[in-house]
């Protein structure tokens, strides 16, 4: 677990600079990621779900089914492997700015997220 730096001694003493940190810890306790940029971001992780990288095992096998006629699978090897969230980078609405925030293509299809409308400058091209 990774935190923002507080920065330099804390202008407003140490009574104004500890309710951030607990406020800091406390999210990070409860939820284990970033909920909507309110802090810095961890790599991998969804912004609004929180789904990250798993681990799990890739299991390979030969043989011919019982089922169909055969003598049975045997397992020839068990190797270790990652499951990566399909993670995006996409600009959305968080309260009223507009930010760039990492999310999951299941929370973009569940919407999740509200992106922004397009500007005069961004409209796309017409033909």
């Amino acid at each position: 677990m990774t935190l923002a730096p507080l920065g330099p001694p804390y202008a407003g003493g140490a009574r104004e600079a500890l309710p951030a940190l607990a406020k800091r810890l406390a999210v990070h306790r409860i939820f284990g990621f970033s909920v909507a940029r309110r802090e810095p971001a961890m790599s991998r992780v969804c912004e609004y779900c929180g789904k990250r990288t798993h681990v799990g095992n890739s299991i390979a096998r030969r043989g011919l089914a019982k089922a169909k006629g055969g003598v049975g699978i045997k397992t020839t090897g068990v190797t270790r492997r990652k499951f990566k969230p399909n993670l995006q980078v996409v600009r959305a609405l968080v309260g009223a700015t507009v930010t760039r925030v990492k999310v999951c293509t299941s929370c973009m299809r569940n919407g999740a997220i509200k992106k922004p409308m397009l500007g005069p400058k961004n409209k796309p091209a017409s033909k």
